[in-house]
């Protein structure tokens, strides 16, 4: 009798970790772009706008959307598998990957969330600059949003990190990319919260702000 090498659970848990990189990878290039268009914020409300108008004829398609929304939905399964699965890891790297993950589901499970919700039951409200500004430019909300902006935007460049120390081995980039996405959620928070100039709120949106008792 031939003997397998590799058990079923085993198979189905290489198929998984394979899965989840390559759905990683593939989400990656709408983050990048979701990114991209923050960092347009730099340069002024105008130009952030016109950036999101421009990508959202592509990404605010019904099938690209859905495909989006399923992609996410997926990789936060595969990745809560994964973690529980592996436990706490020993080595450095592999811890920041596993913290980065832990924190990249939470956020990523308000933030789609509460766009799909603001979208559902909101119809007047754009989920633009505004949307997240408004709960960031405001004292009482700006104590919880601020970190979860910074910690969240933080952890997406963490764990790519962590894949390049882990996979790579190349200690110098990871670190460099640790301290690009530390630098630049900070900047985004600050862009946010009317920092670099001011970010009057249409009315909507303080309606919006004091609906949810902020």
């Amino acid at each position: 009798m031939v003997r397998t090498i590799f058990s079923i659970p085993a198979l189905i848990a290489i198929r998984a970790t394979a899965l989840h990189r390559l759905l990683g990878l593939s989400l990656v290039v709408f983050i990048a772009a979701h990114l991209g268009n923050h960092i347009a914020l730099f340069w002024g409300v105008e130009q952030h706008l016109a950036v999101q108008e421009a990508l959202r004829k592509i990404y605010r398609h019904t099938v690209i959307e859905t495909i989006l929304v399923a992609g996410f939905a997926i990789q936060l399964f595969l990745g809560m598998r994964l973690l529980i699965k592996r436990g706490w890891p020993r080595r450095f790297w592999s811890r920041l990957q596993w913290l980065s993950g832990v924190t990249l589901v939470l956020f990523l499970v308000q933030h789609v969330g509460a766009v799909l919700y603001t979208r559902a039951f909101w119809p007047s409200i754009d989920t633009n600059i505004y949307w997240a500004a408004s709960v960031v430019s405001q004292t009482n909300s700006a104590l919880y949003f601020a970190p979860y902006y910074v910690l969240g935007v933080s952890a997406f460049f963490v764990h790519i990190a962590a894949f390049v120390a882990l996979k790579k081995r190349r200690m110098r980039l990871a670190w460099a990319v640790c301290i690009l996405g530390g630098m630049l959620s900070i900047a985004l928070v600050m862009a946010l919260s009317g920092a670099f100039y001011s970010i009057d709120l249409p009315l909507p949106y303080v309606s919006y702000l004091n609906a949810a008792g902020f």
